[in-house]
């Protein structure tokens, strides 16, 4: 629980900043209410097809490595974004854990 909470709280320090760093790359507010929609988008998707998956799978620890695995790589993708489609890619592989 400890890990998961220092997880969610790295991710919600992106939230204040979020607007700023769209501009910086050269977006605006569509871009930036596109690429949030991608998140929930992709977050509703995985979650649904996931769930079946996870349920018939005996080994769920290895889901939640895997989960925080890509989700880490995802939020270090944020360093490599230099335009709104690099930033709808990163915010894919942000949800995908």
């Amino acid at each position: 629980m400890i890990t998961d909470s220092f997880y969610i709280l790295a991710g919600a320090l992106i939230g204040p900043i979020y607007a700023l760093f769209v501009e910086k790359i050269g977006g605006d507010l569509l871009d930036a209410s596109g690429a949030f929609a991608v998140f929930m988008i992709t977050a509703a998707l995985v979650v649904f097809l996931l769930a079946f998956w996870e349920d018939r799978s005996k080994h769920k620890k290895k889901f939640v490595i895997a989960g925080y695995g890509i989700g880490i790589i995802g939020y270090a993708g944020y360093l490599f974004v230099n335009s709104a489609s690099s930033l709808f890619v990163v915010q894919t592989m942000t949800m995908l854990n």
